[in-house]
């Protein structure tokens, strides 16, 4: 259980919690196997006062059965109150920094794209506070040694909330020229380029700028228009759509990525392949490094590619050089697969340690074996079955074409494509499936005429 210990938490948390209540409310409340700090008549209501990456595990696992709003307070008016280690005040000062609406980029950034989910909101409470600090000798250096002990909520000056992505919009200044790159909005908003950064990786991946060129080694973006006709989707849906296609219904495929490793030594380029250990699915399989995107870990497919191989082989960052991407693959079996390709400095195979638990053993393939050796292949049918026999022998409808009115062909059962399946064989082992069309794909890059 994904427990708040109370006793720890901020006296603006809890302060923040108390001026939030309204009567009927349900405090602490656990809801499948998470606390909520208050559970409101059809919502679930998240303070939060710092660090939004904590609570991005219990987002995705809820947003899909309930409303949430997540509350986050941001100090316009600071007060600095420092202690010596008797509790003497010693002084009190206001803080020189004003914050701003704009900050909450400083931790939307951790998870961007759920700010788009219909059951999600966001209330941003610009607050006055006093900041508690003591004179003990264990804070950082940069305080000088003075550590910070406590936040407390003085008054809530301003409620701000966003419950449509485009609503983010509002927080850029409106005489900005567009197309604008990262460097000119920083100088519109009187930020760092750092800062700027996070807002505009943040808005593209809300949906609400998308790049539109470049200019010299900038990126260019425009922010979506909101001045539609009402009634004209068409306009709309065209405005809306980023500069690479989406991939409709890919909530419905397993998401995972391959990398491919390139290894030269004596400069001869290999490929590394692995055999899975039978510990795991699809045992004795061979493969390339990789598997499912983890979205509490993986910010892009380069850090699922990266974190995969690092798990699997059992190598250091510093080994692994991301490439590009070859491609995606659309598995008829319903997996959604991005392979990128990248480089393994290793100089002989025994410098790879791979995880027993789920890499049985590593092999090299020189590239040149695969430009000389065609695959074999063959062609697999697969059906599509909309009723299943159980476990039990009895009949499990999953589809029921029949009440739905759908036509008598979609009832049971229905063919379905012939898919074309490559098979290499090197030494002792059989590379097919995926990982050889994968190989085929790279090979046909290569000799590219």
């Amino acid at each position: 259980m994904n427990k708040i210990n109370t006793y720890n938490e901020s006296t603006l948390h809890a302060q923040l919690k108390k001026w939030y209540q309204q009567p009927g409310d349900e405090l602490e409340k656990q809801v499948n196997g998470f606390i909520i700090d208050i559970k409101r008549a059809g919502q679930l209501i998240e303070i939060q006062t710092s660090n939004f990456a904590a609570i991005k595990r219990k987002l995705l696992k809820l947003l899909p059965l309930y409303k949430i709003r997540v509350v986050y307070p941001i100090p316009q008016l600071k007060w600095i109150l420092k202690y010596d280690e008797t509790n003497l005040l010693k002084s009190k000062r206001r803080s020189p920094k004003t914050g701003k609406p704009l900050d909450i980029f400083t931790e939307l950034i951790r998870w961007p794209e759920l700010v788009t989910h219909p059951n999600f909101s966001l209330e941003i409470l610009m607050i006055e506070m006093e900041e508690i600090r003591i004179d003990n000798g264990k804070g950082s250096w940069r305080r000088k040694g003075v550590s910070i002990s406590d936040r407390k909520l003085v008054n809530v000056i301003e409620s701000i909330i966003l419950d449509k992505a485009l609503q983010v919009l509002d927080f850029l200044p409106r005489e900005i020229i567009e197309p604008f790159s990262v460097r000119q909005l920083a100088e519109a908003l009187n930020v760092s380029n750092k800062i700027s950064g996070r807002i505009v990786y943040s808005l593209r991946k809300m949906g609400v700028i998308v790049q539109v060129g470049k200019r010299r080694n900038a990126l260019l973006y425009k922010k979506l228009r909101t001045d539609f006709r009402p009634g004209d989707y068409y306009e709309q849906v065209l405005n809306r759509l980023p500069e690479k296609p989406l991939f409709i219904g890919k909530e419905n495929y397993f998401h995972s990525v391959v990398f491919v490793p390139f290894v030269e030594i004596a400069e001869v380029q290999f490929l590394l392949f692995q055999k899975r250990s039978d510990k795991i699915r699809q045992p004795g399989e061979i493969c390339f490094p990789g598997g499912g995107v983890d979205p509490f870990k993986d910010r892009t497919k380069e850090d699922t590619a990266i974190r995969e191989t690092i798990e699997e082989l059992g190598v250091s960052r510093k080994q692994i050089e991301v490439g590009k991407e070859l491609g995606v693959m659309i598995s008829p079996l319903g997996a959604f697969v991005e392979v990128i390709l990248g480089k393994l400095a290793i100089n002989n195979i025994s410098q790879v340690n791979p995880d027993s638990k789920e890499v049985e053993k590593v092999f090299l393939v020189p590239v040149d074996y695969f430009r000389n050796n065609l695959p074999q292949e063959y062609d697999l049918k697969y059906e599509i079955h909309s009723v299943v026999k159980g476990k039990d022998g009895e009949e499990l409808e999953l589809f029921p074409a029949q009440k739905l009115g759908i036509p008598p062909k979609y009832w049971y059962s229905w063919s379905g494509k012939q898919h074309r399946i490559y098979v290499y064989k090197f030494e002792n082992e059989v590379i097919w499936g995926i990982t050889a069309e994968i190989v085929r794909a790279l090979v046909n890059r290569i000799d590219l005429q």
